[in-house]
């Protein structure tokens, strides 16, 4: 069967949208399952439960809604599998970086693509940025630690203020700011830190202010 890639930065809907897609499949409930691995010992279970047949149908589902997680030896390992896939079984990656995944996985799925869209931003919310990036650059130890806390109390919240800082910064170069060049590089790594990995937001975040910032 196929192995079809999906690419978001909104791990949650990216989910939603696969779950909607696999309805399309008429495929029971009970034959589609959610595995979510990150290392060698757990691809290698998954290539046992590959074996078995499906529950209820002839075919079944297998979603990893984390694949960007896979270690290099995981993804090597689930190669083997995706290179000679079970006929009754339809594979599903999901990610929030493709550059996390090894060319060779990649090359082995059919890849969609969510594009995007830019949160709005109103006038409130440049002044917040702004006040915001205004102590991640010279505010104290204590005023840094603070604001990394209160952004970071949810995740999604956290990555929502990331991209609409970025546009910001984008404009703010874009008429001539250069200095705001650290602040957005600053911004787009905790982005991709937040996306596509397990650390903590906040220690990623108070990482970042207190090596980049000091």
């Amino acid at each position: 069967m196929t192995t079809t890639l999906f690419v978001s930065q909104d791990a949650e809907n990216n989910l939603a949208q696969v779950q909607e897609y696999i309805q399309t499949l008429h495929l029971h409930p009970a034959d589609v399952q959610l595995a979510d691995i990150s290392g060698i010992a757990e691809v290698k279970q998954l290539q046992l439960d590959t074996q078995l047949a499906p529950l209820q149908g002839q075919h079944k589902a297998i979603i990893i809604p984390q694949a960007q997680t896979l270690t290099i030896p995981a993804q090597n390992a689930l190669l083997k599998l995706l290179e000679e896939p079970p006929e009754h079984v339809y594979f599903f990656l999901l990610t929030t970086s493709l550059g996390a995944l090894l060319p060779t996985v990649a090359s082995r799925c059919q890849i969609i693509k969510r594009t995007e869209v830019p949160p709005t931003i109103s006038d409130e919310d440049v002044e917040t940025i702004q006040r915001t990036l205004t102590t991640w650059q010279s505010g104290t130890i204590g005023e840094k630690l603070y604001s990394a806390q209160q952004l970071t109390k949810e995740k999604e919240e956290f990555l929502v203020f990331l991209k609409k800082a970025e546009q910001v910064l984008h404009r703010d170069l874009v008429a001539g700011e250069k200095e705001k060049s650290l602040l957005l590089i600053a911004v787009l790594k905790l982005k991709e830190i937040v996306t596509s990995t397990n650390v903590s937001a906040r220690m990623a975040l108070e990482e970042t202010l207190l090596t980049h910032f000091d």
